[in-house]
């Protein structure tokens, strides 16, 4: 069974914190210096999601307020051997109906450049030109929720 949840405790965080170092650090060669930071720790001023797949974490991203309408999407990745799946779909159709339930408008990321058509096939719309981030080819896109 699948399930997306808001991290409860620093071990969901560390498999949180698996998972990215696994798809950017590894995979992506961005420096851990990047890409943890001080809104990594529990608690946190940050809200952190795992997938879970019959209890195994495979999928995470985390969302800060940006003000009383918008939340940004952050550090969304999955697992290389879970890829192509659907979980990511699943990701972000939970963050949506979670964030649009507590009254957001809108949901807003950096999408890096070869993860564009994902996010546009879940509804997101590029609103910025291309931009490096972490030396990677990026653009901002929002949904309206």
């Amino acid at each position: 069974m699948v399930i997306v949840k808001k991290i409860e405790n620093e071990k969901e965080l560390a498999d949180c914190l698996y998972i990215r170092r696994m798809s950017f650090i590894v995979e992506k060669n961005i420096p851990e210096s990047i890409e943890v930071d001080s809104l990594d720790t529990f608690p946190s001023s940050i809200a952190h999601f795992l997938l879970l797949d019959d209890d195994k974490p495979i999928s995470t991203f985390r969302a800060s307020e940006v003000n009383s309408e918008t939340i940004k999407l952050q550090r969304i990745c999955t697992l290389k051997e879970h890829r192509g799946m659907g979980f990511g779909k699943i990701s972000m159709e939970y963050a949506a109906s979670y964030f649009k339930a507590k009254g957001y408008k809108r949901l807003y990321l950096h999408s890096q450049e070869d993860s564009v058509g994902f996010y546009e096939k879940c509804g997101f719309k590029v609103i910025s030109d291309m931009f490096l981030e972490a030396d990677i080819p990026h653009y901002e896109m929002d949904k309206a929720l």
